[in-house]
């Protein structure tokens, strides 16, 4: 079995990389969440390759105190990153960047009230220009900012939930006071999904569709999740969930900010080509 997020998936699928389940002998998807089903079946006709794992949203991940320290009150918005006055005021404490493409374009882009699924080259273009404005003030690229966030080294990053919670662990842990927050801005955010298939050429697939059923038990997910602090796409899991991690809203977020999240769509290979160069101009500062 495979389990590639849902943008990846799809592309994937359409170059005929995995099998048709056979629904019949995954009983359990009966537990999975509609939602998340219906932005999968976006990916997936039907959902008849694969079904849901953990997800996770990207959004703002910061250092309480020391956002507070230099910004008093400050917006749950994209602007809190996105604009250079208060980029500029953050500087000195460290702005870190998952070194991830699609998610940090998507959200400048739904920073802008656009949707980043037209794949419009004028969108793409505007975000470029809006993270260029605050390039200067960067101080880490990075594709896994948990580190950097939990041991004081930044105090905002634009990442995911599920590697903001792994810092917040870690700093609670630590016992040195440090608290660390979440929040999906409220232009919106991404929502990762990942999703597990059975490649086309797998030499057992039932055993891999008995695994699949396993894994969409209601108390086999709550156990995951409740370990790894991720959110899972079984909607039966919930009542089985640690109190802390079923009510807390950097893992699950309630409703109004689940219509504000977006699943990303696969790219075209020239919007890919364009994203990836602007990206590299962003990483060198050009």
């Amino acid at each position: 079995m495979v389990t590639p997020s849902e943008n990846y998936f799809e592309r994937q699928l359409k170059a005929g990389v995995y099998r048709a389940l056979d629904t019949a002998r995954i009983p359990n998807l009966s537990h999975a969440d509609p939602d998340i089903m219906r932005r999968l079946a976006v990916h997936d006709p039907g959902n008849r390759h694969a079904i849901p794992y953990m997800w996770a949203t990207t959004g703002i991940g910061y250092n309480v105190d020391r956002l507070r320290e230099r910004l008093g009150e400050f917006p749950r918005s994209w602007a809190l990153l996105l604009d250079p006055n208060h980029a500029a005021r953050l500087e000195d404490c460290g702005i870190a960047i998952t070194d991830s493409p699609i998610d940090v374009f998507s959200s400048a882009i739904i920073a802008a009230g656009r949707d980043p699924n037209r794949h419009a080259t004028e969108d793409l273009m505007q975000a470029s220009a809006r993270l260029q404005a605050v390039r200067r003030y960067v101080r880490l690229i990075e594709p896994n900012v948990i580190a950097p966030l939990a041991n004081g080294d930044v105090c905002i990053v634009l990442s995911w939930s599920g590697d903001v919670e792994m810092a917040r662990q870690r700093a609670v842990q630590a016992g040195k006071g440090t608290s660390i927050d979440y929040f999906v801005p409220q232009e919106g955010g991404l929502m990762s999904v990942d999703m597990v298939g059975i490649p086309a050429d797998a030499p057992h697939p039932r055993n891999a569709e008995l695994w699949m059923n396993y894994l969409l038990r209601p108390d086999v997910a709550a156990s995951i999740t409740n370990y790894i602090r991720y959110p899972n796409g079984v909607i039966d899991s919930l009542p089985l969930l640690a109190p802390d991690i079923a009510h807390d809203p950097r893992i699950y977020p309630d409703a109004r900010t689940r219509a504000r999240l977006v699943t990303a769509a696969a790219l075209p290979a020239d919007y890919t080509r364009l994203m990836n160069r602007e990206w590299t101009r962003f990483r060198t500062g050009e």
